[in-house]
């Protein structure tokens, strides 16, 4: 996989999840990919169908990702992407969330890590 599809993986994945379509992003997820989480709500991972499924319902219940972006950090490595996003609340608070992906030969995620911080105010 050349540097250049591995990005155009993760801008595929990056638009259906910032456009709620969740159905894609379960599906750019290799079937034995590795998934963690950890947001205020607590800590999990696992790999395989189940985790996939867990994902995509947290991301559901989260809705974050479909706000207003208004911060995102980039830091490529390879085949490897690092992301620091943060998107505006309706009270105006921030929400910052890391996404951590690896992609594989074929041009699915096999690793994700999302990381979900407490809504940040600087008033």
């Amino acid at each position: 996989m050349t540097v250049e599809l591995a990005q155009q993986a993760f801008d595929t994945f990056l638009a259906a999840l910032h456009g709620g379509r969740y159905e894609e992003v379960e599906a750019l997820l290799a079937p034995s990919a590795q998934v963690r989480v950890s947001d205020p709500d607590g800590y999990w991972e696992g790999r395989g169908e189940a985790a996939r499924r867990r994902l995509v319902e947290t991301l559901r219940a989260d809705g974050g990702l479909r706000r207003r972006q208004v911060r995102s950090h980039l830091h490529p490595a390879g085949a490897s992407f690092t992301t620091v996003m943060g998107h505006e609340a309706a009270d105006g608070a921030i929400n910052y969330c890391t996404l951590v992906l690896s992609i594989d030969a074929t041009g699915r995620v096999s690793r994700l890590a999302y990381y979900r911080f407490p809504p940040w105010s600087s008033g």
